[in-house]
């Protein structure tokens, strides 16, 4: 055999040799982490479960027949808290999704595992197109097994699905550089059927935005055509945005004539009597009128859950020294308005001893 021959032959079997025991000896396989683990960059990720469980304004669970729309109306809540205060939302197809990697030491367990999402812009939606460069890029957050509170930086990605080359639609905020990257997101959306109710919430803004002082017509678009993603921005844009000079008190009586709306969110009703009894102090006398008559219609609804949070706040005002209830008061009002508030005590969802208030509709309890 001529030495050749025999130098390709060695070579060969060095060669399947290394082949062989390259794995074993870490030359390849797996990409190695920062964090020293085994994990690669992936075309996919499957979105975090929805909560199954989830609080109220007063801390009492919501039903879980209430939940899709929470859901929907804290998204809304998210998108219009972003439109207006300063945001950029564009449709985007992911064309990268990086490798998990942590920011603590923590256990794995308790870790949180961040994934660089690089995107390219599909569509511009809304804000400032100079601001974001191309590609952009977005920090994704997993779910822990365990977490000590919630949400967290993962809360904004529950529900949403992310592959490669597939279009999702994101609201980023303008405020991000004394932010973690996580928070810069206000909101993502894989979904289509609640991508469409974002969209009818970004036209919305556009037409408000253009025309600001028609916020007296906002509840009617809410009656006409429910929608709790549109909801939520209604309430975001009337607590940011609506006109507030001294003595214009439109946005005011805009969101007190939402208070009795059926097709309002739970939790939409309880955000908007909080914001009334906020600028209550403020109001015009006629406005104040006006703000407790609505109060109180759905304060003595024939639904108890509806009527809570208008009945909490009258509670707070009378209990603040800031209402007096009695001149307000018909009979078969009042009659319902104590079943109601005896019904809430008697489930726990108002406290005892609000003397104020008890005085001023003819109510004992016994302490």
């Amino acid at each position: 055999m001529s030495f050749r021959k025999t130098t390709f032959i060695v070579l060969v079997v060095a060669g399947v040799a290394f082949v062989a025991l390259a794995p074993r000896l870490g030359f390849w396989g797996k990409r190695q982490s920062t964090q020293g683990n085994s994990a690669n960059a992936t075309s996919e990720i499957k979105p975090i479960p929805l909560p199954t469980r989830m609080l109220d304004a007063r801390g009492n669970e919501i039903p879980e027949a209430e939940l899709q729309c929470t859901r929907e109306y804290k998204a809304g809540r998210a998108l219009g808290d972003c439109l207006t205060q300063g945001c950029q939302v564009f449709w985007a197809v992911v064309t990268e999704i990086g490798e998990p990697q942590k920011k603590t030491q923590e256990p794995d367990e308790w870790a949180v595992l961040y994934r660089r999402i690089a995107l390219n812009i599909d569509g511009w939606l809304w804000g400032d197109r100079q601001q974001l460069g191309s590609p952009v890029e977005i920090t994704y957050a997993s779910k822990p097994q365990m977490f000590k509170s919630s949400p967290g930086a993962w809360s904004v990605w529950e529900g949403v699905g992310l592959k490669v080359g597939e279009k999702i639609l994101v609201a980023l905020r303008d405020d991000q550089a004394s932010k973690d990257r996580s928070e810069e997101i206000a909101l993502v959306v894989s979904d289509k059927d609640l991508a469409a109710k974002v969209l009818e919430s970004v036209k919305l803004h556009e037409q408000v935005s253009q025309s600001p002082n028609q916020i007296e017509q906002l509840p009617g678009l809410l009656r006409a055509k429910p929608n709790n993603v549109v909801a939520g921005y209604v309430v975001s844009y009337l607590t940011h945005a609506g006109p507030k000079s001294q003595g214009d008190d439109r946005v005011v009586l805009t969101l007190s004539s939402l208070v009795p709306l059926d097709s309002l969110p739970p939790l939409a009703r309880d955000d908007v009597a909080k914001q009334l009894t906020s600028d209550f102090r403020n109001l015009s006398t006629e406005t104040r009128r006006i703000v407790v008559e609505s109060l109180i219609a759905t304060a003595t609804s024939n639904d108890v859950n509806q009527a809570a949070p208008a009945l909490s706040s009258l509670v707070w005002l009378t209990d603040s020294k800031v209402l007096d209830l009695r001149p307000y008061l018909k009979g078969e009002q009042k009659t319902k308005l104590i079943a109601n508030y005896r019904a809430l005590i008697a489930e726990k969802k108002l406290d005892k001893a609000h003397e104020a208030f008890e005085s001023q509709i003819g109510l004992k309890l016994s302490r």
